[in-house]
């Protein structure tokens, strides 16, 4: 008996004892309340949507249970091949517009085009797949109206699993939860005990510990002055909108858990062994943009001593932990139009190959260490 069979088998009995029944992390998430006063909406949840019939109700949901209410939700559905959209089309509320992109754009694309209709002055992301606790709207805005500087807040982030359970590092199982998802929830825990001291800049240089696009709430003239950066960005979108924040220190994070990120099988942590190289690509991408946008803020004109040290610190300590940063894939970026190279590679094999060889090379070195 393989694997596959011991978990559906080990899912069986537990559910028939009623053992397996994780509560959800959020009590009030889906009580749904009434529009209220009609407020003229300052906050526009845009949602990009691909693929998430079974959970796009429930996202939803948790939106029109917010304790602040002036908001309008915005629905993208990227091309979705099964019932997203229409089931998206289904949750009645005059504050639900959902439209439809003709072919698939990728995350980044999308979110860039929905901005041309955006009018109110923030933004609150949410993937399809994830769910919002009741005040993370009301918590956030309130932080955005007390500091000018502030251009993102994010918040804590609470892990649930298909069903909406709470997962934690005590309650994931192997035989369960599956293999992957029991490794990224025990390897999400490490990195929220490590970095203490750190500037949150730093700490993100190592892992995207902030997680997701579902945790950006933020100005909607900042989303547009980094649109021209996030053209192409299909995976790292929102490591891309943390560190340009972080950089200039225009990032507030609150320490409570505010959204809740979904793993399942089909989520977009995963990657197949076809889009591997370009998730390697694209991380290189943002962070060399990154190590660039750090070294102006450092320094305005000339680079002095105390300057070099802080960038050469922030590569060697920091930056060079992360299992996807690469020296030559960070110097491709710099002498080729990387949006045009990562195209290439959709459509040329040849090209594809050759970043994958990149990939595999670095990944032996990293070992060797």
């Amino acid at each position: 008996m393989n694997q596959d069979c011991y978990r559906k088998l080990a899912k069986k009995w537990l559910f028939r004892l009623g053992l397996n029944r994780r509560p959800p992390p959020f009590s009030s998430v889906m009580a749904t309340l009434p529009n209220g006063d009609n407020l003229k909406p300052d906050i526009t949840v845009l949602i990009p949507a691909f693929r998430h019939e079974k959970f796009i109700e429930d996202t939803l949901r948790s939106v029109l249970a917010q304790s602040y209410r002036a908001f309008q939700i915005l629905v993208v559905d990227d091309a979705s091949t099964d019932a997203t959209l229409e089931r998206a089309r289904s949750l009645n509320d005059p504050r639900i517009t959902v439209k439809a992109n003709v072919t698939n754009m990728g995350l980044g694309n999308s979110v860039i085009a929905a901005l041309e209709t955006i009018t109110t002055p923030f933004v609150a992301l949410l993937n399809s797949d994830d769910i919002f606790h009741p005040e993370r709207l009301e918590r956030c805005r309130e932080v955005l109206l007390r500091s000018p500087s502030t251009q993102l807040v994010a918040t804590g982030v609470s892990l649930i699993d298909a069903n909406g359970g709470h997962l934690t590092f005590d309650n994931v199982s192997r035989i369960l939860d599956g293999r992957k998802i029991y490794h990224w929830v025990r390897w999400f825990d490490q990195i929220q005990s490590n970095g203490d001291g750190e500037t949150v800049f730093l700490r993100l240089l190592k892992h995207n510990v902030l997680l997701t696009s579902s945790n950006i709430v933020c100005r909607t003239s900042y989303l547009r002055e980094q649109a021209a950066t996030l053209t192409g960005l299909r995976y790292c979108f929102d490591w891309h909108l943390f560190l340009a924040a972080a950089v200039n220190g225009g990032l507030r994070s609150l320490p409570d858990a505010l959204v809740a990120y979904r793993l399942h099988a089909q989520n977009t942590v995963w990657f197949s062994a076809e889009t591997r190289w370009s998730y390697f690509f694209e991380v290189n991408r943002v962070a060399a943009h990154a190590m660039k946008s750090f070294l102006a803020s450092v320094a305005d004109s000339e680079i002095g001593e105390a300057e070099l040290e802080k960038v050469l610190a922030a590569v060697v300590l920091h930056l060079s932990a992360n299992a996807e940063v690469d020296g030559l894939a960070l110097y491709l970026n710099e002498i080729l139009p990387a949006i045009q190279l990562q195209n290439a590679g959709d459509r040329l094999p040849t090209i594809r190959g050759l970043i994958e060889q990149l990939h595999d090379q670095a990944k032996r070195m990293r070992q060797q260490r």
